[in-house]
């Protein structure tokens, strides 16, 4: 398995996607756009997960998160392939939610007010 991935002068690494952006600036932007390339590569249908309860992916991507690539290799395929497959999904979904602006400081999270709603 080989989990580095070429883009122009830069080398993708398993690392760098379980990396999350520095401070806000050209270079992690480009850094950003190289790491979702490389994750839209993978073209892992949307509904992969579709069956699976989110908390159930969430604890598949965080046990690949904490996992080094030696770790990863040793398990058995399908045990592999779906600690990667759900850490890449939500990783895609981070990636791009924060290239929307939805993590760039573009205002307060939409949060309930005690008592909203009640009459």
């Amino acid at each position: 398995m080989d989990m580095q991935t070429y883009l122009g002068n830069r080398v993708i690494t398993w690392q760098d996607l379980k990396t999350s952006p520095g401070a806000v600036g050209l270079e992690s932007v480009l850094h950003e756009i190289d790491k979702l390339r490389v994750l839209l590569q993978l073209a892992l249908p949307a509904d992969l997960f579709e069956q699976v309860s989110p908390k159930v992916v969430t604890l598949y991507r965080e046990r690949a998160a904490t996992e080094t690539l030696h770790e990863l290799r040793r398990h058995p395929d399908a045990t592999r392939y779906t600690l990667l497959a759900a850490f890449c999904q939500q990783r895609m979904g981070e990636v791009t939610d924060r290239r929307n602006g939805s993590h760039c400081g573009g205002g307060a999270p939409d949060v309930a007010r005690p008592g909203a709603g009640k009459r």
